[in-house]
C-alpha cells in the first residue's frame, strides 16, 4: 500500500518550503498544488486568456491541461501544464498578483486537483503540499494529513523576507484577505475544521530542523510498521516525554538516532522499512 502525506495550512506557512525538505529527507514523491495552480495561471497569462476574478467567471473560463510525467525515481514529480514542465523553482510563479485570481481559479480547477491528488498518491510514496486534504482521501488509513500552524504576524514577517520587503499594511492585507477568502470559497481548511477532520497540527515555529523532526516523527508514529518499542525508545533518547510531541529536537540528533543512510541519488532513505 502507498502511503501520502499531506501538509496543509494558509498562504506563507511554509507548506512547501517544509514539505519539499520532508520528501527528501524521507526519500518521498514530493508535489507542490499551489505551483500548478500558479503555473496554470501563468500559462494562461502568455497565452492571452484572462484570469479569473470571480468564481462565476472562473467556472467559464478555459484552462489549460494537465499532465503527470514519467518518474523512475523518488523525487519532485514532473507536471506538465499545457504541455510546459512545472518549474517548481521559477521566480514567476511567486508573482503577487497571482494573489487575487489564483484563489477564485483553485476553486475552478479543485475537482481536477482532487484528482491530481489520487493519482499522485498512487503512483509512489508522496509528500504533498496543499490547501487541504480531499474528502474521498481522508479516510484512508495509507495518508496522513498533517496542518502546518504558523501566527498570521509570523506569516506576514515570512512572506515580507521572501519578496524582500519591510511589513507593511499591503503585505499584512493580502495575507489576511486571501486568507479569509480562500476559506469562504472552500479551497482552505482553517485550523479549527482541521482538529475535527483529525489532522496533526504541527507548529512551525521557524527552524527548519526541528520542524522538520516533528514532521518526521508524526510520520513515524502513524504508519505502524515501525516497531512501537524502537519508537518509544526514540522518544526517550531524544527525551521527549509529552504525547503531543510539543517538544522538539534538531534534524541531525534524529538522524543519528534512526540510522537513516544517504541515498545516491541525493534522497534519505530508512535502513529499516518503517513504511
Amino acid at each position: 500500500m502507498h502511503n501520502t502525506v499531506f501538509i496543509a495550512g494558509p498562504s506563507a506557512s511554509g507548506k512547501s518550503t517544509l514539505s519539499r525538505r520532508l520528501a527528501q529527507e524521507i526519500g518521498f514523491n514530493w508535489l507542490d498544488t499551489g505551483s500548478v495552480i500558479r503555473m496554470t495561471a501563468l500559462v494562461m497569462e502568455q497565452r492571452g486568456i484572462g484570469l479569473p476574478y470571480s468564481d462565476e467567471t472562473a467556472l467559464d473560463t478555459p484552462c489549460p491541461p494537465w499532465a503527470i510525467g514519467h518518474m523512475d525515481q523518488p523525487g519532485e514529480v514532473p507536471i506538465y501544464v499545457d504541455g510546459n514542465l512545472l518549474d517548481y523553482d521559477d521566480p514567476r510563479l511567486r508573482n503577487p498578483t497571482f494573489d487575487t485570481s489564483t484563489l477564485h481559479l483553485a476553486r475552478a480547477l479543485r475537482p481536477r486537483t482532487w484528482n491530481l491528488l489520487r493519482d499522485v498518491s498512487t503512483i509512489g510514496q508522496s509528500v504533498i503540499s496543499c490547501r487541504q486534504v480531499p474528502e474521498l482521501l481522508h479516510h484512508d488509513d495509507a495518508v496522513l494529513p498533517l496542518y502546518l500552524d504558523l501566527s498570521p504576524q509570523e506569516r506576514v514577517a515570512r512572506r515580507a523576507r521572501y519578496e524582500h520587503k519591510a511589513v507593511d499594511p499591503e503585505i499584512t492585507r493580502r495575507i489576511v484577505e486571501k486568507e479569509e477568502q480562500n476559506i469562504a470559497l472552500g479551497n482552505l481548511v482553517s485550523p479549527e475544521e482541521a482538529l475535527d477532520k483529525d489532522y496533526v497540527l504541527v507548529r512551525n515555529d521557524g527552524t527548519p530542523e526541528r520542524s522538520i523532526a516533528q514532521m518526521l516523527l508524526e510520520v513515524l508514529r502513524r504508519y505502524e510498521h515501525y516497531n512501537p518499542e524502537d519508537y518509544e525508545s526514540v522518544l526517550q533518547r531524544l527525551q521527549i516525554v509529552d504525547p503531543t510531541l510539543k517538544h522538539f529536537t534538531c534534524w541531525s540528533e534524529l538522524v543519528g538516532i534512526l540510522n537513516l543512510n544517504v541515498h545516491p541519488e541525493g534522497y534519505i532513505r530508512h535502513s529499516k522499512e518503517i513504511f
